[in-house]
């Protein structure tokens, strides 16, 4: 553990700088694959342990963003996102989100890497990283399950994505982080995600490029993550079948969370309670009406007059077994008004707030009653009690 603030921040901006190569001229290998005189040339210099490299000039936006493949560096996504991971894994260990940290799809393990030094900076003594990876590059596509991988040829540059766990290894201990708590799963995600035993997770980031694999990450591990704990998503605007796996998913699993932009590549949302009540807020029903709406009009929750503080905003969507206005049983998009910041861990609000409808049963019981036409009478009522 850095006691130190400042001296734990310089640790972690230099590490996430070597990590990048952050600076650095580039050396690429040459290839030809396309030109057999220059591939013989190549071959028979490669027999005498001879590589034939050409440098690449440091390019500032390019590293930041992740858009260069850096030869020596042990992470390709760019400070960037390096950058937003660590504010994530920080924030987990802020607000005290249970479980682990988990990437799927490591290739030479520079975010895991990162992971476990934010912990061991912290002093985290209790969470596991986990690196899982097939270390054999990304599987053939499987154009007949998955049709949003049929032009996804990724398999074929497994001289690039295929790092060994081994090497994986060696890089972790290169910077003095590899220990009992680096957990590596290793195998195709389709044959090691479902029965992995990881029991929670505050942070799960995933890199899998297919829509195959994206989906197979998400089916298996998303209903692990710990309520307000962080999903990444490296490729999501860079690979539409990556986005495609998230769309969906997000859609038959009603994973609600506002998606966050990283870096024009990445992005990331924190995982909801979708029927999460916001204790200490009141609601004000607005543009209320007889005949349901499509969609439904926004339910505002406010902060009560009198108190100051830092306000967040957000938008949400909360689940309601019975609408107050069109008896609909259905998603309700809502605008959240958040302060002042909270003064408790979001584990102990998540209790308050079971514990104040356990005992007052009389306001939410009557809401389950089956949806009729309402008079007027009934309809005055609702929106006194909403207001």
């Amino acid at each position: 553990m850095i006691d130190t603030p400042e001296i734990r921040k310089m640790y972690l901006d230099l590490l996430r700088k070597h990590l990048t190569r952050f600076g650095d001229d580039d050396l690429v290998a040459v290839h030809a694959a396309n030109r057999p005189l220059v591939r013989r040339v190549l071959n028979m210099l490669a027999k005498r342990n001879i590589k034939l490299v050409r440098e690449v000039p440091f390019d500032e936006r390019k590293r930041t963003l992740g858009l260069d493949w850096p030869g020596a560096a042990e992470s390709m996504i760019g400070m960037q996102r390096l950058t937003s991971l660590q504010h994530c894994a920080e924030t987990v260990l802020a607000e005290n989100i249970p479980g682990d940290l988990v990437e799927c799809g490591v290739w030479r393990g520079g975010a895991c890497i990162l992971m476990r030094a934010v912990l061991a900076a912290y002093g985290d003594e209790n969470r596991n990283v986990w690196v899982t990876d097939s270390f054999a590059g990304v599987p053939p596509p499987d154009k007949e399950k998955y049709p949003a991988d049929e032009n996804l040829r990724l398999d074929l540059q497994s001289y690039v994505l295929a790092v060994s766990e081994s090497t994986v290894r060696n890089n972790f201990e290169r910077y003095g982080l590899l220990d009992d708590r680096v957990r590596f799963l290793v195998g195709w995600f389709k044959d090691t995600l479902r029965d992995a035993p990881i029991d929670h997770i505050s942070l799960l980031r995933l890199d899998g490029d297919l829509y195959e694999s994206t989906s197979q990450a998400l089916n298996a591990l998303y209903p692990r993550l710990s309520n307000g704990g962080f999903c990444i998503i490296d490729d999501y605007h860079a690979i539409n079948a990556c986005r495609q796996a998230v769309t969906d998913y997000r859609k038959q699993h009603d994973a609600f969370g506002q998606i966050i932009e990283i870096d024009g590549t990445g992005v990331f949302w924190r995982k909801l309670l979708s029927n999460m009540p916001l204790s200490g807020l009141r609601a004000e029903m607005t543009q209320q009406s007889t005949q349901r709406p499509t969609p439904h009009r926004p339910i505002r929750f406010a902060q009560p007059r009198g108190e100051t503080g830092r306000v967040r905003m957000t938008e949400a969507a909360i689940r309601v077994s019975h609408c107050r206005v069109c008896g609909a049983n259905d998603w309700v998009p809502v605008v959240v008004s958040f302060g002042p910041m909270p003064r408790t861990a979001f584990a102990d609000g998540l209790q308050d707030t079971v514990a104040w409808y356990a005992g007052n049963r009389d306001w939410w019981e009557p809401l389950k009653r089956p949806a009729g036409p309402r008079t007027e009478a009934e309809l005055a009522t609702s929106k006194g009690q909403a207001r």
